[in-house]
């Protein structure tokens, strides 16, 4: 039986260098530690949080493992198969978008409120790409850990796992698992979803974007990004104001301020959206039959 241990930060730190040192074997994943020759668990207190596990029973859990709980409670027997080429599917991160040049005046900033969970809510576990919807709902899950960000976005961590690190002596390397939750279609559509957002933004005249953050110069541009993310029901954050962009994730204007202040002005734009304006639409007829 595995004994679970709550742990500071500082005394994780310091386990972790004990182990490489003597080159004990162990799984290192965001907030714990597992030792398996120990049949210990170290967690990091300040990640966890009382959650009920499906008997009831409140423990304290880590962000994933309060994801995967609730996959659980609602999904207990999906057995998600992935293929060999659905792999690639993971090599597609958030969009982001700036041209690398500095910045200064008029700027109108509209974040999405939640943007993962709004938009896998609306999709299945096993969703299928191009634009298709499966029959495992994930909304009932991101409604029970809305209020959690880092167990709701864990949610989307927990369906592209699929390989741990593990850790000996000096070496350090991904080891294989299977995970029945495993799936490459729901994170690449839920991508697809924010890069097709992303070109939308960019089309109407963004000059700054950084997955669920959208910078424009002019108030009609913001105006009209703001009412298809309403529509599409996705709650919002705007700001405006005088500002200045500095460089990549280092910005401000009033009520905003990164604590980044890079000045590097190294381009950054990744937008990669299949049939975007598609992709919205087909979104839209999936978010109105929800709602």
């Amino acid at each position: 039986m595995i004994t679970r241990e709550l742990v500071d930060t500082s005394f994780l730190d310091n386990l972790v260098k004990r182990l490489v040192l003597e080159e004990v074997f162990h799984i290192v994943s965001t907030s714990s530690v597992f030792v398996p020759e120990w049949k210990r668990k170290f967690i990091d207190r300040g990640q966890v949080r009382l959650w009920p596990n499906l008997e009831g029973e409140w423990y304290e859990m880590t962000p994933g493992e309060a994801a995967r709980e609730e996959l659980k409670r609602y999904h207990p027997n999906v057995k998600m198969i992935a293929r060999k080429s659905d792999f690639k599917m993971l090599d597609l991160t958030p969009p982001r978008y700036w041209r690398g040049n500095q910045y200064h005046g008029d700027m109108y900033y509209v974040d999405l409120s939640g943007a993962y969970a709004a938009t896998y809510r609306n999709l299945t576990l096993d969703c299928c790409w191009p634009r298709c919807i499966g029959e495992f709902e994930l909304n009932p899950i991101a409604d029970r850990l809305w209020q959690w960000k880092t167990a709701r976005n864990s949610v989307m961590g927990v369906c592209r796992s699929h390989t741990m690190q593990a850790v000996k002596g000096r070496k350090s390397w991904e080891q294989k698992f299977y995970n029945q939750y495993f799936s490459p279609h729901l994170w690449y559509t839920v991508q697809q979803v924010l890069h097709s957002l992303a070109e939308f933004a960019l089309n109407l005249g963004a000059i700054y974007i950084n997955t669920d953050c959208f910078i424009f110069r002019k108030q009609k541009q913001y105006i009209l990004m703001a009412e298809l993310l309403e529509f599409m029901n996705y709650e919002t954050h705007v700001l405006q104001g005088e500002g200045v962009i500095w460089g990549w994730n280092s910005y401000a204007l009033p009520g905003k301020a990164t604590r980044n202040y890079n000045v590097d002005t190294e381009r950054m734009v990744y937008i990669k959206a299949f049939e975007g304006s598609k992709t919205l639409k087909w979104y839209k007829s999936i978010v109105k039959k929800n709602f």
